[in-house]
């Protein structure tokens, strides 16, 4: 995450990854190359959004109102875990460019729980479906081998 006191820098736009942010403190995710959903709630959804909006690792932990060390140190540690996360699942990518940046200050976050990432795969066969070529006479999103 830091090295030395250098900050990476990350970005969400990675190829084939789509998000919506709802409301109600949830984030949810596709990918459309791997066919895996993922849903971010709670502080998971806060440290999305500090990502998208080119927020740094230190500026999200400092966000989400560290007084103590100790605190500050777990915390540091739950969200730097949560971005490498992200990062294995190919959901984030690090990136050499400083990126946009946008205001952002956590919403659903209070108080800081540590950050989960629930990933789904039931609907991998219909996310990954061709709808020009793998589709019956019926249309999307009926398979042409079910169609049969």
């Amino acid at each position: 995450m830091t090295d030395s006191g250098n900050c990476v820098n990350y970005t969400t736009e990675v190829p084939m990854l789509v998000s919506r942010q709802f409301d109600d403190d949830e984030v949810l995710l596709a990918n459309l190359e791997t066919g895996l959903y993922y849903s971010l709630a709670g502080t998971a959804a806060d440290i999305w959004l500090g990502l998208k909006a080119g927020a740094t690792v230190d500026e999200i932990v400092a966000a989400f109102g560290v007084f103590e060390a100790e605190e500050a140190t777990e915390k540091k540690q739950a969200v730097e875990s949560f971005i490498e996360r992200l990062l294995s699942e190919g959901i984030i990518a690090p990136t050499n460019s400083t990126p946009d940046r946008q205001q952002w200050s956590p919403r659903f976050s209070s108080p800081f729980s540590p950050p989960m990432l629930d990933r789904f795969d039931d609907l991998r066969d219909l996310l990954l479906l061709d709808p020009v070529h793998n589709v019956g006479e019926t249309g999307w999103p009926t398979r042409a081998k079910d169609a049969d």
